[in-house]
């Protein structure tokens, strides 16, 4: 994150996670195949293997190559855009050949232009020796073929003296380095060039490591340094297309970015390599699902300077593609070690927008179980106001878009809130913007909840959008009623409709068969999902051949067809012949209801004075409610075998026994909210039975497969 004065340990061991449910439903799969392990290592790579990351010096570019080689492994395709000129920098770089350099193997310094600039020279290699403060006698004996190490001091006049005395004992090099405090590695002149040596300037914490590398025994250091005039600075963006839009011109767009420069001295394994390993995970497992929007993977360079990546990239974007945006996630310091840090979700207005309440909506999305992995005190966005990162860019183009980040930020006091406040206020970690922003200061478990919220929010973006409305026969939404589909890799739950009969899944590209389980039939259809749609699922009872209206006197045989009784009242017993079907709706049927080899069973409300014995049906339906198909009374028992594709019995009220044996369904059969005053007794069934948490009430026992419903 750029510190606004400047331009305008869990840490290793990523928490357990239950290996996913078998076809979860698109979303859950995703966040579950999140693994902040991956994260880790590409920050460990930029952070130690690269180093520091200064606007404008080849290690910004370095950190561009590797995100673009790692996404185009993904199959997206990686473009480097360049601007310029930045500001001239001066850096020194050190390295040792025989000493682990703590915080990676890769230090920079500031290198003072009163020094040696040794270009594509050799670098300086030789061993340190600590002049302390360099005012004391005999500081500088033993300098000569040495590299120099002792204080920094702001007086410009003692600092020369220490560089000048150092030189005239013959050293190679000379470090200053602030000795207390918290420091950055200092820029400064000397009032006597000397141009025949490197000159650094160094932080604390290299104060603090090299004197603890010294107390351990012999420290050698490759000392280079390097001016770079004028230079340009780098980002990477890395493109996947939608499918059918090869050439990116229609798809909307869903955008996930950090930035990859760091500040002169620091590593950025925080600030910000974290939000460069959580976009590369999210890209990983984005890549494995064919999607109808396109997905975008920024790292932005200059961020530290002002944004400037990220506005030179926004500069590129036209109109057509601003208004495809659905938004931007960024991702800037998002898994410190350091406690007191909260996660944000922070916008340049302080307003909520549709990327904030997408990360609300995937963090109310976790399971209990997920929050006790992850960590309750932790698993706790809130939203506020901030500008600082390349977020306002987005921002500045009317792209929705916010910056998700983890730090001690001031919460406004009433009267005060998010909105009117002038800016955001904020603790940041210890670290922040030093050379010890290492990967001690990398929390994988904080990774891992970045991940999982602002990676599933942008990841249900990314999906297409399924809105079902599912309705009775009658035209009665149908409430509470299990949703899953089939995409063509197994089914998955979607989920159950609510009291208006509304779900919304997510799905990827794919043409997918949906099946809702109401108490009327097993609605199924079968949609392209090929963008977002919207689904209705209405029942369609089976299409009458004859109906009876009134009273029928007498026992009713169905032989073929479909006979329908509508509010009918049937004196005798009823007798449905293999391949035929009866509806029965609001009728009362004095007698009993036998049927074998029946293609349809449907009774819905009304009232059955006998026993009702169902053998092979195809589909059996008895009751289901309460919106779509009312309970039946039962004055007998109630016993169905075999049933081979719909089974359910639900809200109904029965006297006697109900039996349920042997029912080789396609979806879980029924067998819920039913009152019954004797026993209930289920076996064989496949693939088991289920309530949807509706107990049934029974006077009796409750055995076999029904025992826990």
């Amino acid at each position: 994150m750029a510190n606004p004065a400047m331009a305008a340990s869990d840490a290793a061991a990523s928490p357990a996670r239950a290996p996913a449910t078998p076809l979860a439903s698109y979303d859950k799969e995703i966040v579950s195949k999140f693994d902040s392990a991956n994260s880790y290592e590409h920050v460990r790579h930029l952070a130690e293997d690269i180093g520091p990351r200064l606007n404008g010096t080849p290690q910004e570019l370095l950190a561009a190559e590797y995100i673009g080689s790692v996404l185009t492994s993904y199959g997206f395709e990686a473009k480097i855009g360049h601007w310029g000129p930045v500001s001239t920098k001066r850096v020194g770089t050190l390295t040792s050949p025989n000493a682990k350099l703590p915080g990676g193997p890769n230090w920079q310094m500031s290198a003072s232009t009163s020094g040696k600039f040794t270009e594509a020279g050799p670098a300086v290699r030789a061993a340190v020796l600590d002049a302390g403060t360099g005012l004391t006698p005999g500081a500088f004996d033993g300098a000569a073929g040495k590299i120099v190490f002792a204080d920094y001091t702001t007086t410009a006049t003692t600092r020369n003296a220490i560089v000048d005395n150092a030189v005239k004992a013959g050293a190679v090099a000379v470090i200053l380095a602030y000795p207390t405090g918290n420091s950055a590695p200092p820029t400064f002149t000397l009032t006597t060039a000397q141009p025949t040596i490197p000159v650094l300037g160094g932080g604390t914490a290299h104060s603090k490591w090299i004197r603890g590398l010294l107390a351990e025994g012999p420290l050698t250091l490759n000392i280079s340094t390097h001016e770079y005039l004028n230079p340009d600075g780098s980002y990477v963006v890395g493109t996947r297309h939608a499918v059918g839009d090869p050439q990116g011109t229609k798809a909307p767009i869903v955008m996930v970015g950090a930035h990859i420069d760091s500040v002169l001295g620091g590593p950025g394994a925080h600030d910000d390599a974290s939000g460069n390993g959580v976009s590369l995970e999210f890209a990983r497992v984005i890549s494995q699902y064919p999607l109808d929007k396109e997905i975008r993977i920024g790292g932005f360079g200059g961020e530290e300077g002002g944004l400037l990546g990220s506005r030179a990239y926004s500069k590129t974007l036209t109109p057509d593609e601003i208004n495809r945006f659905v938004g931007e996630w960024q991702m800037d310091m998002v898994g410190t070690t350091y406690q007191p840090a909260g996660f944000f979700a922070l916008t340049p207005d302080g307003k909520s927008n549709s990327v904030v309440q997408s990360a609300y909506d995937a963090q109310a999305r976790l399971s209990p179980e997920d929050i006790d992995r992850l960590g309750r005190d932790d698993v706790n966005l809130q939203n506020c106001k901030l500008g600082q990162s390349d977020h306002q860019a987005f921002f500045d183009l009317g792209i929705p878009s916010s910056l998700f980040i983890w730090l001690d930020y001031n919460m406004p006091m009433a009267p005060a809130t998010c909105e009117s406040i002038s800016r955001g206020t904020y603790t940041t970690e210890p670290q922040y913007h030093r050379p010890d922003d290492t990967m001690d200061n990398v929390s994988a478990k904080r990774l891992q909840i970045t991940l999982d919220i602002v990676g599933g929010a942008a990841a249900y973006n990314a999906l297409n959008t399924v809105t079902i409305n599912a309705t009775g026969a009658d035209g009665a939404k149908l409430s509470d009623t299990p949703v899953r589909a089939n995409c063509g890799d197994g089914w998955r739950p979607v989920g159950t409709t609510d009291a208006a009969g509304r779900l919304v899944g997510v799905f990827p590209h794919a043409t997918c068969t949906f099946e809702a389980t109401s108490g009327q039939a097993l609605i199924q259809r079968t949609l392209d999902v090929h963008g977002d749609r919207a689904l209705a699922m209405r029942v369609a009872l089976p299409e009458c051949s004859s109906t009876i209206t009134g009273t029928h006197r007498g026992a009713l045989k169905v032989t073929s067809g479909v006979t329908c009784l509508d509010g009918a009242t049937v004196n005798g017993r009823i007798t449905v012949n293999p391949g035929a079907s009866l509806v029965s709706l609001g009728s009362t049927v004095n007698g009993g209801v036998s049927a074998t080899g029946a293609k349809d069973i449907t009774l819905c409300g009304g009232s059955v004075n006998g026993n009702v014995a169902i053998i092979d049906g195809q589909r059996v339906r008895i009751g289901g409610g309460p919106s779509d198909c009312a309970g039946v009374t039962v004055a007998g028992g109630l016993s169905v075998a075999g049933a081979d594709e719909l089974l359910i019995l639900a809200g109904n009220s029965v006297r006697g026994v109900v039996s349920v044996t042997g029912s080789e369904t396609r979806v879980a059969s029924v067998v819920a909210a039913n009152t019954v005053r004797g026993s209930l007794s289920c076996s064989t069934n496949e693939p088991g039975l289920t309530n949807y948490d509706r107990a049934n009430i029974v006077t009796g026992q409750k055995n076999g497969q029904c025992a826990s419903l």
